[in-house]
């Protein structure tokens, strides 16, 4: 019995040493997981936590300075926001049934008291909020210069009686990101007057980095295809002609008011982050 202990013991080594160099592969793997995920999700890691307020120079990001190439998708201006619309869901429709169908169908309905209540033929009878050009296009700007510019739109783009102006086109841009510099999506467009319109969305650098985590975030919500890029996935659905607002949120757009009304759907996607992603390997 006693000269088996000798080799009991060095059992009991062996196997205390495969389970530590089974516990140090384990603390491996998780290690390099954490690692890619703090990796991948590192704006919102950012923007939670504030560390680039305090530690500027280990996490600004890698969009706060030289180039930077992403893609910009414009597919839609309503000529009404969504605080405009909220606001006329909230009234009580006049005339029971028939009025609300009226309505919903874009056809100019009475009150009975008040004044004339138009939806699709705003433009026409100019009633209810700011009414947009017949024609506009969309600018995209940085730093006062004009970068690229969609083609010019009409209203009704998006069916009969609509106060939508589709566009849906994207855009690749290259650009070398100044601090403090501002991107500004303009609509642009003259007024049956002849006058000059302008509606302006800008982008500061936290905002500009919150529509690109919205992209960023699509890979985890319904509507999106694996193993397709973000980026395509985004310009595919976009020109697509059944898909509605739920979806493309999904897939990060958003609505952005104009500084003089109206509403424009945008999508940020950041296409080094998508290369840098695809080429990552499969675990």
């Amino acid at each position: 019995m006693g000269a088996r202990a000798p080799f009991d013991s060095r059992a009991r080594l062996s196997a205390s040493v495969d389970c530590t160099a089974h516990a140090r592969s384990a603390d491996l793997v998780l290690s390099v997981v954490a690692a890619v995920l703090a990796y991948y999700f590192r704006d919102r890691i950012r923007a939670e936590f504030g560390l680039h307020e305090w530690l500027p120079f280990l996490f600004a990001g890698r969009r706060s300075a030289g180039e930077h190439t992403f893609q910009v998708c414009v597919w839609k201006v309503d000529s009404r926001t969504h605080a405009e619309l909220d606001e006329e869901e909230e009234e009580p429709a006049a005339g029971g049934v028939v009025a609300r169908g009226m309505q919903a169908m874009g056809i100019p309905t009475f009150s009975g008291v008040g004044p004339l209540r138009a939806k699709g033929y705003k433009a026409l009878f100019g009633q209810g909020g700011t009414v947009l050009p017949e024609s506009i296009s969309v600018r995209l700007c940085y730093g006062g210069e004009e970068l690229q510019r969609t083609r010019s739109q009409q209203a009704g783009s998006g069916g009969m009686f609509s106060d939508v102006y589709l566009f849906q086109e994207n855009f690749t841009l290259s650009l070398e990101r100044r601090p403090g510099t501002v991107f500004t999506v303009e609509v642009q467009g003259k007024t049956s007057q002849g006058a000059d319109f302008s509606s302006a969305v800008n982008f500061v650098a936290d905002r500009l980095d919150r529509a690109f985590q919205r992209s960023s975030e699509a890979a985890c919500k319904p509507g999106y295809v694996m193993d397709q890029r973000i980026a395509d996935t985004q310009v595919v659905r976009m020109r697509s002609s059944r898909v509605d607002e739920r979806v493309m949120t999904n897939l990060g757009f958003h609505h952005y008011p104009g500084s003089s009304g109206g509403e424009i759907w945008l999508a940020f996607c950041d296409m080094e982050e998508e290369e840098a992603a695809s080429n990552w390997p499969a675990f």
